[in-house]
């Protein structure tokens, strides 16, 4: 199994992994570039693919390039970071229509490649693992599925440099038996402003308000320091340890208050670019008189993407989302824009429930979803066919899931007309999908 062995890599896998074979094997050999002429040492053998280590480059790369980070390849992020963005980018959008092909059986090619304004420093927020060391308590990374790899991080480069150094003071301050496990920084571009999360398994700690009204002492850029209590990733309970839970972003003209456990996508800058996207699908030749948003969050889509003449009906099942976005369509004096709050299949199937056979008049001309990573699903796309819509957008950050959304349309007499990529995402595998999608008799 530790045998060292002479490969070509040819492709490079979503974790990041560079992509060879050896006597007809598949090869995943770590922190391996596409290109690449490698001596790979075998750490682990199974029954359909090896994983392997560089032992040594006999020939790099043209792509290559030297990655802007010290810990790119420790850490688990940022697998395309030693990349070029061009090398970069082009593998995405190839990964994206091979997935379309081999998961949804549509062979159909991006339209429109849409890059980031930046690709380092453009995360509006990131999440620390925190580790209590008889030293004091650091933040890191731990790669995915390997709990006990921490890696000790005092820049992250995805982040504005300011966002680190403030994670690291919290995080010195923080007693060594407070029961937190990570640590969130949220920027707004706006009034340059940061707000810290803490996230523990139990209620927060007279500790940790001290420690959190000690920190936002010493740093006047910084508007508050909160607590989420979890289970499994879900948010039980916010509790604002030290000044207020919300920062105030700005996305285009629109003023977007941003409380800690509100969804707001992680490049700002990029998802301005993202929403001219899905503006220009949604307007199509003839701008819409209805439109439904389903998974709608904030109502950013509606809000930003939508005419004003529109009527817009947004649906999404987190509350506070909901609020927030009420109030923000009032400061924006819209009329025609309702938020509800229900989950998206539920509303549907109401929706569906209310209509008569006879009702010839569409409901909405055009559909918009942008559902979480696991898609939309086939029970209910097939009820939004049913809703007969003139348009449907799609919005994702999960190839698998767009594909398999986009067979069920395609099986019912939708076609995809366009689909842009928005590198969302840089220096990850990851793009942001956006799909326009019409039915066939109509075109």
């Amino acid at each position: 199994m530790s045998g060292i062995v002479e490969i070509e890599v040819t492709d490079v896998s979503v974790e990041g992994w560079g992509i060879g074979r050896h006597e007809g094997k598949v090869v995943f050999i770590e922190q391996a570039l596409p290109g690449d002429r490698v001596l790979a040492r075998i750490t682990e053998s199974r029954r359909g693919f090896d994983r392997a280590e560089v032992h040594h480059i006999l020939a790099e790369s043209k792509d290559r390039r030297i990655p802007a980070c010290e810990i790119q390849g420790r850490c688990g992020g940022c697998p395309l970071m030693p990349l070029n963005e061009e090398a970069a980018l082009r593998i995405k959008v190839r990964h994206l229509e091979e997935v379309l092909r081999r998961v949804g059986r549509l062979d159909l090619a991006v339209h429109r490649v849409i890059r980031s304004p930046q690709d380092l420093a453009y995360r509006n927020r990131v999440r620390f693992a925190l580790e209590s060391t008889e030293s004091g308590v650091r933040i890191g990374f731990r790669r995915r599925g390997e709990a006990r790899h921490f890696v000790e991080v005092s820049r992250c480069r995805l982040l504005p440099e300011r966002g680190t150094r403030l994670a690291r003071d919290l995080a010195s301050r923080l007693p060594r038996a407070a029961r937190v496990d990570a640590l969130t920084v949220r920027h707004a571009r706006e009034g340059r402003c940061w707000l810290l999360v803490l996230h523990g398994a139990a209620s927060p700690c007279a500790a940790l308000s001290r420690a959190a009204s000690s920190f936002l002492g010493a740093h006047e850029d910084v508007i508050g320091v909160t607590h989420h209590e979890e289970r499994a990733r879900e948010v039980v309970e916010a509790t604002v340890l030290a000044g207020r839970g919300v920062i105030e972003e700005r996305i285009g003209s629109i003023s977007v208050p941003v409380s800690s456990s509100v969804f707001l996508q992680v490049n700002t800058k990029a998802a301005e670019r993202l929403y001219g996207e899905v503006r220009s699908m949604i307007a199509g030749e003839e701008a819409p008189k209805t439109v439904l948003d389903l998974y709608c969050g904030l109502g950013m889509i509606g809000l930003f993407c939508c005419a004003p003449q529109t009527s817009v009906l947004g649906v999404e099942s987190h509350l506070e989302s909901v609020e927030i976005g009420r109030a923000m369509i009032r400061a924006q004096a819209r009329r025609g824009f309702e938020l509800v709050a229900a989950k998206a299949a539920d509303f549907v199937e109401e929706v569906i429930g209310e209509q008569r056979p006879a009702d010839s008049d569409r409901r909405f001309d055009v559909i918009v979803m942008n559902p979480p990573r696991a898609g939309a699903g086939r029970a209910l796309v097939e009820k939004i066919v049913r809703l007969s819509p003139r348009r449907i957008v799609m919005v994702s950050c999960h190839d698998a899931a767009m594909a398999r959304d986009l067979q069920v349309l395609a099986e019912h007499g939708y076609d995809v007309t366009r689909m842009s990529a928005v590198d969302l995402f840089p220096q990850t595998t990851h793009l942001e999908i956006v799909a326009l999608v019409e039915p066939q008799q109509t075109r």
